[in-house]
């Protein structure tokens, strides 16, 4: 006996016409998620951008927790609570300045190697001084 005698010539285009139309469906939603993560990787990608926070410790400012709601551009000293985040004051420039600067200190050593380990240069010294740090000329030319 042979599968095609248990279903006639119709059942056999309907049993084939669902198989398609559930593999349609499969495909359909595979795109469909494919779509919805494409949509969900950009919002991550702006809100990454757009929220931002930071929070630590400083000398000279003390313990800090700021936060931009608009990509950096303006900074706020922020608390939590218990219904959500609340907005203290704008946030201390020159803590803002400090905070950028030691990034910059820290991406140039990671690309650089420390600052120290050879002559320090002009640039050396202007991004230690943008970072905070006061960079004296000892005697003989070398710099401490």
């Amino acid at each position: 006996m042979d599968i095609r005698d248990f279903f006639t010539a119709k059942e056999n285009v309907f049993i084939a016409l669902v198989i398609i139309g559930v593999i349609m469906a499969v495909v359909a939603n595979i795109l469909g998620l494919a779509a919805e993560n494409q949509r969900l990787k950009k919002d991550l990608d702006y809100y990454r951008h757009t929220y931002l926070e930071t929070s630590g410790t400083a000398m000279g400012f003390g313990d800090y927790h700021i936060a931009s709601f608009d990509g950096g551009e303006h900074w706020y000293n922020v608390k939590y609570n218990k219904p959500g985040i609340m907005i203290e004051d704008s946030a201390n420039p020159k803590l803002i300045a400090h905070i950028d600067g030691m990034q910059v200190l820290v991406d140039y050593a990671t690309k650089n190697g420390p600052i120290g380990s050879k002559p320090i240069t002009q640039k050396d010294i202007k991004i230690l001084e943008g970072a905070g740090f006061s960079v004296k000329q000892a005697q003989g030319g070398v710099n401490k």
